[in-house]
């Protein structure tokens, strides 16, 4: 349950325009407890690096969602 409390956290945060606390929402996001969010969450990790400018990071978590 609190897994996807912080991926619904991260999302919030992520369309308010607050990429680097979404970020870290999206990090808690479990996979023990994530289900089906954690692809979600490591997809949306991606995309909040590269909204404030973190390429390179973004590419590598694209990567690992791959």
């Amino acid at each position: 349950m609190i897994s996807q409390y912080n991926y619904w956290l991260g999302e919030a945060y992520f369309r308010s325009g607050n990429s680097s606390k979404a970020i870290q929402h999206f990090q808690k996001v479990s996979p023990v407890y994530g289900g089906t969010k954690l692809d979600d969450a490591q997809y949306m990790i991606g995309m909040a690096q590269q909204k404030i400018g973190n390429k390179t990071e973004a590419k590598k978590s694209m990567e690992r969602l791959i």
